[in-house]
């Protein structure tokens, strides 16, 4: 089953609100990758998803 359209835009929504608010309206979940860097490192890559637009480029 392919997704409508409608469907992907209302999905991107409410992705891009999970992103901007994450661990308010969504649960937050690393890997184990990330979650091995150092703090530092890891508040910058959260720093970069809170701020990334959602745009596809």
């Amino acid at each position: 089953m392919e997704a409508t359209t409608d469907q992907i835009a209302t999905i991107a929504a409410l992705n891009d609100i999970a992103r901007r608010t994450m661990g308010v309206t969504c649960r937050t979940v690393i890997t184990q990758g990330i979650a091995a860097l150092d703090e530092n490192t890891q508040s910058d890559i959260l720093k970069m998803i809170v701020s990334a637009d959602g745009r596809r480029r």
